[in-house]
């Protein structure tokens, strides 16, 4: 608000709160006033109005009283007249060799029906037997009707008798009848006249009182017993339809009866529930020896308009036949009599409120001008002192409230001036104190950073020599099994010691808050299958098994952070490996159902996701063991820092940072950690996790071991290795040269760059920090070099920070290996930028273990012969079959593999049998496996 805007805006307040208050006081009672008379006159139409209704609704009832007892008293009395006695007294063949009674009789019963040609659809005459022998309509076939009720009734109670509404075919009649007396003995009954009326008739009635009132808004309803509408007077669509739905048995019984028509149930009721709850108060209300019509006042809601007075009158008729008797309603909509009060009382209200509010607001405006000017030259006083003019004083020559309140608020003025002064001398004096300690912050902060990037740095560049050259000596054919061992030993504990490094770099991380998230496409199936594989090998070691189930439904290619969340995964079920002696870990992974759209920006990957136009998913990652379990007081621990797990019986190795880790990861991809456990039974942790389809096709990742590498195909590729620790040179020039590759050195930027101009090289992997030139100005010059343009360069670096990372891509690296060196990235990112095939171990053998190539698109279940169709199959003995029957249902997945390859080698004939296994083992399909070896254990 700007500073005009504040100055003007008490006096507009105050000027409003007066003349608010004054029409107030003012409009108040009158309002009230005309509530109250609103309401008088609204009760006195309301109950003018109820009385119409209730007079018309008894004269509707009367009218349709009148036409069903005119009815019955005139069948009664045509049920005497002679020419139908005689026709009745005859015999059967009298009656149907056309004599002068048959003629008699017919136009007896032609007579009758012209007095009514539009409503009487019929009259026919019954034998004693029921059987129809003479009709209006046509020629008598001795039809069978002495199972209707109006011949029934007729017959025992010999007296007149109106029928429920029935149908024949499409139309709804009302049959009236009488018993037909022997004209010699009375008290005989010969037969039964039958008057059908087409149900129009009483329709026609309900038409002529609707008009009974004189507003036209007004209408009646005829309802039966079940609250069927059998005439309406304003919707005749609405006629046989039920004010509620029926229930089942009794629809399904009146259609029996011919009651309804033949529709489907949805069609023969509507939803009038106040309506049909308003009737069936009256009738248990209702006198049923009373005539007399009642009405009865309800608000109730139509399918088409609000209605509001309903009067209400029975149908007496049929008392004397013991039937339940017809509804009368009348309806009219309370707008119809409200609206006239409500239109003149609104405008008489508005005419005077008007006339007070132009008072009012006058009186309002000239009290507001003398009470309001000392209180505008204070405000702007106070408007001045508020924008910092603290020597504002206000002058205010009265002797009242006015000239108190003066004193008094220049007498604050000069206080807060006096305060003002102290608090500015204070606040400089505390922000000269905040810089100080926010410049001694920083630098601490900067000092962690650099300590944490040189230790990264140190450790890593030692553990880069003894994780390699681990790796190059497992590679080794000419030590012993026990050096081997050894050398394993080495390896875990130079990848464990690693695991530490990094969980206390991503601690870091997150702690400043600097961790983020990079989503990329890969392919999920052989992501899973890989991960699996990693673990399965450490539960195979403590003899556990470890089940792999994933849902067929999962999708193929995804967008994520792979490298985070197989981080969490390994963590998951290295965990769960660790803290399980017997029994199993099984992880699953189930396909929920579609997932939302993440909005844009949500996540760090969000601009990712949104590049997938395809469909989301919602998978859980379930892994549950068997283990010792977690105590429900740890439960609320483990996913603290330093935290582990433990019953107290035994000491686990690790630092307590993996599952801190791993939870503040999946929080970064929006999702997170979820654990159940019982102690002594186990645990199951699992996580919801958003995945969105890869707009791009990927290429599965090869489950086939570095280690099984010993040469590619093609030409000799010169690599050129540069790097300023003859260590990390010997490291990568051992694993390069163990696989075919040529290889020089440069131990600075400067010599490398001389190399690389004397001679070609395909790729140069290079160290960043260097002495004379580092790495990123040599990658600057090489990219300058026009006849080095097709040059792949590699950095490789012990810092694992991503700013160095993207600062070696931006000097002009195709890809980033960190240190310590892993084979299998080396291996892939060389072969993925040099284009090469790999020649593997056993390399004619196309079942060894590990996935097949990822043109290879036959189905692994289906028994191929890899030498060929001709290639018998040939199973190993029965003592070899059990034993890996027994491997496969132990889950013992490594264990299946080794004496798979000892049968291999053992017996050549085996080799389509053991390849067939490898090729079942290549997704996990351990149930496939177990019944190919049952099969041939039967055999």
């Amino acid at each position: 608000m700007s500073r005009a805007m504040q100055q003007q805006a008490p006096l507009i307040t105050l000027r409003m709160k007066l003349i608010v208050a004054l029409l107030t006081v003012a409009l108040a009672p009158l309002s009230i006033l005309t509530l109250l008379n609103k309401r008088t006159n609204e009760a006195v139409l309301t109950e003018s109005a109820n009385q119409a209704l209730a007079a018309a609704a008894s004269q509707a009832a009367t009218s349709v009283d009148d036409f069903i007892e005119s009815n019955l008293d005139a069948v009664r009395v045509e049920a005497r007249l002679p020419g139908l006695t005689s026709y009745l007294s005859l015999g059967e063949e009298a009656r149907r060799s056309g004599t002068e009674e048959h003629a008699l009789a017919s136009r007896t019963l032609h007579g009758l029906i012209r007095k009514d040609t539009i409503n009487i659809l019929s009259y026919a005459l019954l034998d004693q037997r029921g059987q129809n022998v003479l009709d209006t309509v046509q020629t008598p076939v001795d039809r069978d009707e002495s199972k209707r009720d109006y011949f029934i009734h007729a017959v025992e109670t010999g007296l007149p008798y109106a029928s429920s509404v029935a149908f024949a075919g499409e139309v709804p009649q009302l049959v009236f009848s009488s018993p037909v007396r022997d004209a010699l003995n009375k008290k005989k009954t010969i037969g039964v006249l039958r008057c059908t009326y087409n149900l129009s008739a009483v329709q026609r009635i309900i038409l002529s009182q609707t008009r009974l009132l004189e507003a036209s808004d007004a209408f009646a309803i005829l309802l039966d017993e079940h609250h069927v509408r059998l005439a309406h007077g304003r919707s005749p669509e609405l006629v046989f339809k039920s004010l509620v739905p029926l229930a089942p048995e009794l629809e399904g019984r009146l259609k029996a009866e011919r009651r309804l028509p033949d529709k489907p149930a949805a069609e023969l009721s509507t939803d009038v529930q106040a309506f049909d709850e308003g009737l069936r108060r009256f009738e248990r209300e209702q006198d049923p020896s009373s005539t007399a019509s009642r009405f009865l006042q309800a608000r109730m809601a139509a399918r088409d308009a609000p209605m509001s007075a309903v009067a209400l009158a029975r149908v007496s008729a049929f008392d004397g036949m013991k039937k339940p008797p017809w509804t009368v309603a009348f309806v009219r909509p309370e707008a119809a009599f409200l609206e006239p009060i409500e239109e003149r009382t609104t405008r008489d209200a508005l005419l005077l409120a008007s006339l007070i509010a132009a008072i009012v607001t006058a009186v309002a405006v000239l009290m507001a001008q003398v009470l309001t000017r000392p209180i505008t030259r204070l405000a702007q006083a106070a408007s001045q002192l508020a924008s910092g003019k603290l020597d504002t004083a206000v002058e205010v020559r009265s002797h009242d409230e006015m000239g108190t309140l003066a004193d008094s608020f220049n007498q604050m003025a000069r206080q807060i001036q006096g305060s003002f002064e102290e608090l500015e001398l204070r606040v400089e004096q505390r922000t000269a104190e905040l810089k100080d300690a926010k410049i001694a912050a920083d630098a601490a902060n900067k000092a962690k950073s650099d300590f944490l990037a040189n230790m990264s740095h140190e450790l890593r560049t030692p553990l880069n020599g003894i994780l390699g050259y681990a790796q190059i000596l497992r590679r080794s054919r000419g030590l012993s099994e026990q050096d081997l061992r050894g050398i394993d030993v080495i390896h875990r504990s130079g990848a464990h010691l690693l695991t530490l490094i990094n969980d206390v770099l991503d601690l870091a991380k997150i702690e400043a808050q600097a961790m983020e998230a990079h989503a990329n496409d890969f392919h999920l199936p052989s992501f899973l299958r890989s991960t699996a594989e990693i673990c399965r090998i450490r539960a195979e070691e403590k003899g556990i098994a470890l089940v792999y189930t994933p849902d067929p439904e999962l999708p193929t290619d995804v967008v994520a952070d792979e490298r985070r969340l197989r981080q969490v995964l390994i963590n998951l079920l290295g965990n769960a490996v660790k803290f399980t002696e017997r029994g199993r870990v099984s992880f699953t992974i189930k396909r929920l159902g579609d997932g939302p759209r993440p909005p844009h920006g949500s996540r760090p990957d969000s601009a990712a996701i949104q590049s997938a136009p395809r469909r989301t998913h919602r998978v859980r990652f379930e892994i549950e063991d068997t283990g010792t379990g977690i105590s429900p007081d740890q439960l609320d621990q483990i996913f603290l820092p330093f935290k582990q797990a433990s019953d107290g019986k035994r000491r686990v190795d690790g630092t307590g940072l993996g599952l801190a880790i791993s939870q503040r990861i999946m929080k970064l991809l929006g999702s997170s950690i979820e654990v159940r456990s019982e102690p002594g039974k186990g645990s199951v942790f699992w996580m919801d996790m958003i995945l969105a389809e890869s707009p791009r096709r990927t290429q599965p990742t090869a489950l086939r071991p570095a280690s099984a590498v010993v040469d590619y195909e093609g030409k000799r590729r010169h690599v050129l290795v540069v790097d300023d620790q003859p260590e990390n040179r010997a490291v990568l020039v051992t694993m390069l040269q163990s696989v075919g590759f040529e290889t020089s050195e440069a131990t600075d930027g400067k010599e490398g760059l001389a190399a690389a101009s004397e001679r070609e090289f395909d790729l140069v992997i290079t160290d960043l920090a260097m002495p004379e030139l580092d790495g990123w100005e040599m990658m600057r010059l090489l990219r300058k070099a026009p006849d080095r343009a097709g040059l792949k360069i590699f950095a490789s670096s012990a810092s694992v920070f991503l700013s160095d990372q993207d600062k070696s891509l931006a000097a002009g690296a195709d890809d980033f290996l960190p240190k310590p060196l892993q084979l299998e990235e080396l291996f892939d990112k060389i072969q993925r930028h040099l284009g090469l095939s790999w020649i593997y171990e056993q390399q004619g053998d196309t079942g060894a273990p590990g996935e097949a190539p990822a043109s290879a698109h036959r189905d692994p279940s289906s028994p191929e012969p890899a030498g060929g169709a001709d290639t018998p199959m040939i199973a190993p003995a029965a003592e070899d079959l059990r034993l890996l029957f027994d491997l496969a249902h132990r889950g013992l997945f490594h264990q299946l593999q080794k004496h798979l390859d000892r049968l291999d080698r053992a017996e050549p004939k085996l080799a389509p049998f053991c390849r067939h296994l490898r090729r079942l083992m290549q997704d996990f399909k351990m149930e496939a496996v177990e019944d190919f070896i049952k099969s041939h254990l039967r055999d």
